[in-house]
């Protein structure tokens, strides 16, 4: 997980500095562009050159065709063939995959730690992170990515998953208690970045909020 955490935070870094070197040589690219191509126009390929590009194009032609990659295909599509002999042999094998997908599909958008009921545990002012705390570690011992839903409070165990809702503008939103805090006073609760734009505090900063646990 630490090699994860790590690779992460250099490919973070890697990025923002190679992201404008990176434009800088397609705006280069872009403008010599026209200059290649004036130039290529104007010269002539010889014969025999073209002969040798056109041997290399056949020789990738058969070698995609050739036996390695016809294996393969042969192989996959021997394989499709008996999934689909296997899903026809009986209806009661389609009504069974059917149900296990409309299973995993509901398991995916609405998993057991979101069941209820749920009882109201605390009211009070919302803030969230700002960017400066990307890649920081949480008190769960996760880090902190621009994509964490997440929040922090100060008694609720860790790994606790809350239904809150925004009393303003009325959006939920389901969120696991990964951090302590926050340590402002009059404030319950600290959002990440995500967590905050789905329940509209964003753009403001802080809200009312409502806090649900389960039983």
């Amino acid at each position: 997980m630490r090699f994860v955490d790590s690779l992460s935070f250099l490919l973070w870094r890697a990025l923002k500095v190679a992201t404008p070197l990176a434009w800088k040589l397609l705006v280069l690219l872009y403008r010599s562009l026209g200059f290649l191509v004036a130039l290529a126009g104007r010269l002539v390929v010889p014969p025999r050159l073209l002969g040798r590009l056109e041997g290399c194009l056949d020789w990738l032609r058969n070698f995609l065709t050739g036996e390695p990659f016809s294996m393969i295909a042969t192989l996959a599509s021997d394989a499709l063939d008996a999934i689909v002999r296997l899903l026809n042999r009986s209806a009661m094998a389609r009504r069974w995959l059917l149900l296990v997908m409309m299973g995993g599909c509901v398991l995916a958008f609405y998993p057991p730690s979101h069941w209820g009921p749920w009882c109201l545990y605390e009211k009070g002012i919302a803030s969230y992170y700002g960017k400066g705390f990307y890649f920081n570690k949480m008190a769960d011992g996760d880090r902190l990515y621009p994509w964490t839903v997440a929040a922090a409070h100060r008694t609720l165990p860790l790994g606790t998953t809350v239904f809150v809702r925004n009393r303003e503008n009325g959006r939920t939103a389901y969120l696991k208690i990964a951090d302590r805090g926050p340590y402002v006073a009059g404030r319950v609760l600290d959002l990440s970045e995500r967590a905050a734009s789905r329940l509209g505090v964003k753009e403001k900063g802080l809200a009312q909020v409502e806090i649900y646990v389960r039983k």
